[in-house]
């Protein structure tokens, strides 16, 4: 009877332990965390590579049975950067594809279920795209004959540095001076690159970078050139000249490279002697230049009277450094005669641009007396080119003279000529340098591109309404400049006063220095603080701000 009772309760005993012993499938259903893995965590910007999220319960299994949804987010700011739709899983778990965009190794992608406050972060190391640009930066202020920096970035399509380039850079540039020195055709050995060159004719130049193999891999810098130290004169004189008559020319300052020498970069302070062919001329005495202040920008005029006949020279000579001398082509001095001539002065030698001055024209005999019977009609020419500029009409002289009015525009040595219509070889002369007017806008020239967090130099310059350089000669500017931009993490120089009343810099061009922060395109723009003023203002164009090379100098989020 026992046994036979042991017998029938086996397969219960059996049920029970079996019921005991294996736990309920999933026996704690709810998902404990999401866990994430990717295909590489170094991707390439801008190509795709796999995600796959896993639902898992508290001991790792994936749990079939979870049903949230999966939301997916990235620090990446890119526009172009590509992350999955909100999805749900299938069976707990799914691949998706994502796209990162800028280099660095600090981009982050999460997938998270809010609902269910579940989520999980990867760290991806992006390497930058292949090869699209090159990125010229300049390092060093240039100054004609001399060596500047810069630095050569290899640039991806997205702006990022990239490291995937093995190609031959060739570099050429908009200076044809045979003096010009340039990097050789080199083979990058990583993303940047310090180089150096020499130009030598001052002004805007270009230095441009391109693969030998795919000239759609360029890049310019573009670089404003200084005048080096006076080196030689130039003496700008009529070819001809009456015996006992002033007359004006125009001495200007080279440097070695026929630049004239403003003293951007050195400036020039040399004694000038004057001497002639001419033992008898009546000469300017000796000048001693000051290019600290506004006045002696590069050119000068000067008068002058030779006595005798035949073919004369003018030269000036540095008093101190005969090396730096310049002689004037031959002036043929004539006899005064009986034929009649035509003079000019002018009620300033220095107009200022855009303000009409008085020109008097005298008709005049072979001893320089005014002829009160002359009769013929005048015609004035200059070769001021602007189309603002002014000349008196074709005129008759009453008594041999008249008095008009004449308004030049571009800045820098200008001649004004007055011609008898019937007779063209009696001409007139006038020799003036336009002063630029007072400072109506401001220029600002930055590089092309500047990199996140890395300082760089830019040159403001004050213009006047025709836009000529506004040195202050008319009209000194002493107003306040503050600067703005639209990355409002900038770090912008403080506001600056011009002195150009007393300040040797203040010239119309000062260099002044900013760091951007946000990457994109970027603008500074410099306003005068007087509201009357509030229309000097000027903007950069746009700076593209670019992203340094991996995981260097970048800010975490």
């Amino acid at each position: 009877m026992a046994r036979a009772l042991k017998r029938s309760m086996l397969p219960v005993i059996l049920i029970a332990l079996v019921s005991v012993s294996m736990p309920t499938a999933h026996a704690d259903a709810a998902t404990a965390k999401l866990v994430m893995t990717a295909s590489t965590t170094t991707p390439t910007a801008g190509e795709p590579f796999s995600l796959t999220v896993r639902a898992v319960d508290a001991i790792g299994n994936v749990d079939p049975t979870y049903t949230g949804t999966v939301h997916f987010a990235t620090n990446d700011s890119s526009p172009d950067a590509v992350m999955p739709p909100d999805s749900q899983l299938t069976n707990g778990e799914g691949t998706f594809s994502a796209t990162l965009i800028h280099a660095g190794s600090w981009l982050t992608i999460t997938a998270s279920d809010a609902a269910a406050s579940l989520s999980t972060t990867l760290t991806f190391t992006v390497n930058g795209a292949a090869a699209d640009h090159f990125a010229l930066v300049l390092r060093t202020g240039p100054t004609a004959g001399y060596p500047f920096s810069f630095f050569l970035i290899v640039v991806d399509r997205y702006g990022n540095q990239t490291r995937s380039y093995a190609g031959t850079v060739h570099f050429t540039t908009s200076d044809t001076s045979p003096g010009v020195a340039l990097p050789p055709d080199s083979t990058m050995c990583c993303s940047q690159v310090f180089m150096s060159a020499t130009l030598d004719q001052a002004g805007l130049q270009t230095v441009t970078a391109t693969d030998t193999a795919t000239p759609s891999i360029t890049g310019t810098l573009h670089v404003g050139i200084r005048p080096g130290p006076t080196a030689s004169f130039r003496l700008d004189t009529p070819p001809t000249a009456t015996a006992g008559v002033p007359f004006d020319f125009t001495l200007t300052l080279f440097d070695r490279f026929g630049n004239v020498a403003t003293g951007a970069s050195v400036p020039y302070r040399g004694t000038i002697h004057f001497a002639s062919s001419d033992l008898f001329a009546t000469l300017p005495p000796d000048y001693t230049f000051q290019q600290s202040y506004s006045g002696d920008t590069g050119t000068r005029i000067f008068s002058t009277t030779l006595m005798t006949p035949g073919d004369q020279t003018i030269t000036a000579t540095d008093t101190a450094n005969a090396s730096i001398t310049g002689t004037s082509p031959t002036i043929d001095a004539t006899h005064a005669d009986a034929a009649a001539k035509l003079d000019m002065t002018a009620s300033t030698m220095t107009p200022t641009a855009g303000e009409p001055f008085s020109l008097t024209v005298r008709a005049q005999d072979g001893n320089g007396n005014v002829d009160p019977t002359y009769t013929g009609i005048v015609h004035f020419a200059t070769d001021d080119s602007s189309p603002d500029a002014v000349m008196p009409p074709d005129s008759q002289l009453t008594n041999g003279e008249g008095t008009f009015s004449a308004t030049l525009i571009h800045a820098g040595s200008r001649t004004v000529t007055v011609t008898d219509t019937a007779r063209p070889t009696i001409p007139g002369t006038l020799a003036v340098t336009v002063r630029p007017g007072p400072t109506a806008s401001l220029k600002l020239d930055p590089p092309r591109t500047a990199t996140v967090g890395r300082s760089f130099d830019f040159t403001l310059t004050l213009l006047d309404r025709f836009g000529n350089v506004a040195t202050g000669a008319a009209v000194p500017y002493m107003g306040t400049i503050h600067f703005m931009s639209t990355d409002a993490l900038a770090t912008l120089p403080p506001d600056y006063t011009f002195q150009q009343s007393d300040n040797a810099a203040d010239t119309g061009m000062r260099s002044f220095s900013a760091t951007l922060v946000t990457p994109g395109d970027q603008t500074i723009t410099a306003t005068d603080t007087d509201t009357a003023n509030a229309s000097i203002t000027g903007t950069t164009p746009t700076i593209q701000v670019l992203l340094p090379s991996a995981g260097v100098g970048l800010p975490r989020p």
